[in-house]
């Protein structure tokens, strides 16, 4: 999974786990649906992803 935010985030977690800060590249996590939660500031956005078992998965968020 690749988590990227314009903006860069402090923290992305996933399912409640940090990440550290973005961007996060290449990260191996289980297939399924994942709730990504991203923390830029004050600033507070949740997506949700859905990881399928031998492809790469690549969100781009806007943080503005």
């Amino acid at each position: 999974m690749t988590i990227v935010c314009n903006p860069f985030c402090d923290d992305v977690l996933d399912n409640g786990r940090s990440l550290g800060p973005s961007p996060i590249v290449h990260i191996s996590v289980k297939p399924g649906s994942h709730r990504v939660t991203l923390k830029k500031g004050d600033m507070t956005k949740v997506i949700s992803v859905i990881v399928v078992s031998g492809q790469v998965t690549a969100q781009r968020v806007s943080m503005k």
